[in-house]
């Protein structure tokens, strides 16, 4: 069977609004900023560093931020994904949510999500790495130097996505020509369902 890899981030959970509602809930005049309207990685709209600074230590004291994150998958793709798990692939979802309390909070995300199904989360950064010792087949992210990094580290045979994004276009997007760039998560599934 095959191995499948997940980001988390910008892939099924809408990180950028759900800071944005936290960082509301202190700052009321800064803007909601969804996924879609997120201008890069390192712009929040509103925002200076010390605001950011002050939500991410409210986030380092209250896992549920993780827990509450809007779902940016559909519930065909969410099926989609359950169903991979009951056909016995191999599925990880890999973040880079190092945060106290992140792990239980993630995996009780996917499991609300995902219909009860067991769940195999990795907390690393090195998520190239991780495609390359998991022997990864397919993986997807929305961050291109991760989708980068995981061809370059499997030289080629993790079959590897970038979820389009206006924060991962130009200049921001994957440098390897074997990278494929997909504007959902269901292309990417149809992708694996036609190799069965």
């Amino acid at each position: 069977m095959k191995t499948i890899v997940f980001d988390l981030d910008g892939v099924l959970a809408d990180w950028s609004t759900g800071f944005s509602l936290w960082a509301q809930s202190v700052y009321p005049d800064v803007p909601i900023v969804t996924h879609a309207e997120c201008p890069s990685w390192d712009v929040r709209p509103g925002m200076t560093s010390e605001m950011e600074r002050v939500i991410w230590d409210l986030i380092k004291q209250d896992a549920r931020f993780w827990e509450d994150l809007p779902c940016l998958a559909t519930d065909r793709e969410l099926s989609g994904i359950s169903n991979l798990i009951a056909n016995s692939y191999t599925v990880y979802f890999a973040t880079n949510r190092k945060t106290p309390g992140a792990l239980r909070a993630t995996r009780s995300w996917l499991t609300r999500h995902l219909e009860s199904c067991a769940v195999n989360v990795i907390i690393t950064h090195r998520k190239g790495e991780f495609c390359k010792v998991v022997d990864a087949d397919y993986y997807i992210d929305d961050k291109s130097e991760n989708v980068d990094c995981a061809i370059w580290m499997t030289d080629k045979k993790t079959k590897s996505y970038v979820i389009a994004r206006p924060y991962n276009s130009g200049i921001y997007a994957p440098h390897s020509k074997s990278a494929r760039r997909v504007s959902t998560l269901s292309n990417f599934l149809e992708d694996i369902y036609a190799e069965v």
